[in-house]
């Protein structure tokens, strides 16, 4: 009795599957590369040229004090939506970089990931701090507080020509209220004796100056974001 021959197979070779070969997708330039020269060599220059606009624009208290807050805040919240859309496009090149299996591809986008990361919340976390209360105070109103005592002092300080104009006096008037707390508004001018300006430093003078401990002074201020709006002798 004779049984059928079984076919012969070939061997199975023992060396594991290779890596497939990358294709020009996985291996091309980011597909972002035009957009981030573009955002290198235009987007800084903007927003240093309307920083240093709002700055010199921007008073020392009241409104346009609280609205250039929100306006500086809201420039450096289109900084994070930018730094996030890049951080977004890093993960796609992160994800080629693994399907090549270019470990040192790899490594280098997760220390680019973890950077950009980092700088995203460094600059995030002070957008979001000062831009909360001015939002909040911008919509609420300004409000009074009676001042229970007021102290004042003066220092001198020399900025820059292109922010400033030159030197500059800035008077610290140190408030404190009826409930016990207390908060400094500092106000620059270019004089140095403020006994003779008008608008808002002269009650300022009056109740901080001349009768510090005893102040008959009442002030409007945006609670949240502590700005001064306006003071008046009672």
């Amino acid at each position: 009795m004779s049984f059928p021959s079984t076919p012969h197979l070939p061997p199975v070779p023992d060396t594991p599957p290779q890596p497939r070969a990358p294709t020009p997708d996985d291996t091309k330039p980011g597909r972002h590369t035009g957009r981030s020269l573009f955002v290198l060599l235009l987007v800084p220059p903007a927003l240093t040229i309307t920083i240093i606009v709002v700055m010199r624009n921007m008073g020392a208290y009241g409104k346009s004090k609280l609205i250039g807050t929100i306006i500086l805040c809201c420039l450096g919240l289109l900084v994070v939506i930018g730094a996030v859309a890049t951080l977004l496009a890093s993960v796609q090149d992160l994800r080629a970089a693994k399907r090549s299996g270019d470990r040192r591809a790899v490594r280098k986008q997760l220390d680019n990931l973890a950077s950009m990361t980092c700088g995203v919340l460094v600059i995030a976390a002070p957008v979001f701090y000062f831009l909360t209360p001015a939002v909040i105070d911008l919509v609420q109103g300004p409000q009074p507080r009676a001042v229970a005592s007021c102290s004042y002092a003066q220092d001198t300080v020399t900025r820059s020509q292109w922010f400033t104009g030159g030197t500059s006096y800035n008077n610290h008037f140190v408030m404190r209220f009826d409930d016990g707390t207390q908060h400094t508004f500092t106000i620059a001018t270019s004089e140095q004796d403020i006994s003779q300006l008008s608008g808002i430093i002269h009650p300022l003078y009056e109740g901080c100056v001349l009768h510090p401990d005893q102040t008959p002074l009442t002030i409007d201020m945006y609670v949240h974001s502590k700005t001064l709006v306006d003071a008046r002798l009672d």
